[in-house]
């Protein structure tokens, strides 16, 4: 199983770094802006396996089609680790948007828009020994999507205007080349500000020895992520999950978790971003015993393209880790989305 799923995420690679039309934005199509985030996706898949570089994901859009490939301190290969998110939205040739149906949008459409499926993988590990695989599905999707910011509304303003005086010029080339300061501009600020909400959901299951017969359930959750952008590409950003997680050692008996905490990103420039986070977990054990534990973390992530993500992410995580028995964490992810995304009208 973990195997078909890396061939599948590498395939998903094959075609992604391939050339394609819609990459870049020419001439023709610059009355047209693609919506980027600079934070790298993260699927719930990856965060009910307890391997994502951050466990509080930052709502945002996303590609009609996502892989991401990670790599951990103990990792014998790379990559080991690997998750394939689908969003169906945008599986089909969507029109652009206009500035009021993506800032302005409605519960429901951000709610379809937004909707998306993951899938994950992780090698089971006793020691450094691997004695299984851990396999996961995921949901998420935006109810707000937040809105324009006001240097965005004053730089787009003024990209209209130039663009309608464009269209009357003698030379329309040399008219859009003078233009190419505020289409930056307007790209480095299409991320929306405000309040945005999140939910997800997601469960993991365990095969012992890569047998279909010895798998079960693992963990099962779901939690809500609202998060706040300031103008100053800063954000704060929440995190409330409920776990339901079996215990390897008390048969099917169940350990009831719940997390709460808090992730501060700060995006200096559009294509980098550095953040820190803290969650504590509460937990219920079979045998009636109460326990808290605490995660710590930070991340790097960098938009080497359009369609590619890096991240680095160096932390303390739960006890009892699903990752190894060291508390310690360290991962090397790679992320491209390809397909169809959203992009809006400027005209």
């Amino acid at each position: 199983m973990r195997h078909a799923l890396r061939l599948a995420a590498f395939g998903f690679l094959a075609i992604g770094a391939a050339p394609s039309p819609s990459m870049g934005q020419g001439i023709g199509d610059i009355s047209k802006l693609n919506v980027a985030d600079v934070t790298a996706p993260s699927s719930p898949a990856f965060t009910i396996l307890g391997i994502a570089p951050t466990s509080i994901q930052k709502p945002a859009d996303s590609r009609a089609i996502s892989t991401s490939l990670l790599a951990l301190t103990h990792d014998k290969s790379f990559p080991s680790n690997l998750a394939v998110e689908v969003t169906p939205y945008w599986l089909k040739s969507r029109p652009s948007l206009t500035f009021d149906q993506l800032y302005r949008s409605s519960i429901g459409s951000t709610f379809l828009r937004t909707s998306a499926f993951s899938v994950g993988s992780t090698p089971r590990l006793q020691g450094k020994d691997t004695i299984g695989t851990g396999f996961a599905l995921g949901y998420r999707a935006m109810l707000w999507s937040g809105r324009q910011s006001d240097v965005l509304k004053g730089v787009k303003d003024r990209l209209i205007a130039g663009l309608g005086a464009c269209a009357a010029a003698s030379d329309v080339d040399a008219c859009y080349a003078k233009l190419k300061p505020l289409i930056d501009s307007v790209k480095s600020n299409m991320e929306p500000v405000g309040f945005r909400f999140q939910l997800a959901t997601a469960a993991s299951a365990q095969f012992p020895r890569d047998s279909f017969a010895l798998g079960h359930v693992k963990t099962v959750g779901l939690w809500a992520t609202p998060s706040y952008t300031l103008e100053q590409h800063v954000d704060f950003i929440a995190v409330a999950r409920y776990l339901r997680i079996r215990s390897d050692t008390t048969g099917i008996a169940a350990t009831k978790a719940a997390d709460v905490g808090l992730r501060l990103l700060w995006k200096p420039t559009a294509a980098f971003g550095l953040s820190a986070e803290g969650l504590a977990r509460h937990l219920d054990a079979p045998d009636g015993t109460a326990t808290w534990t605490r995660r710590f973390g930070a991340v790097i992530e960098l938009q080497a393209s359009d369609d590619w993500y890096i991240t680095y992410a160096l932390g303390k995580d739960f006890a009892a880790s699903t990752v190894s028995r060291s508390p310690l964490f360290a991962s090397l992810g790679l992320n491209l989305g390809f397909g169809n995304k959203p992009t809006v009208k400027v005209q």
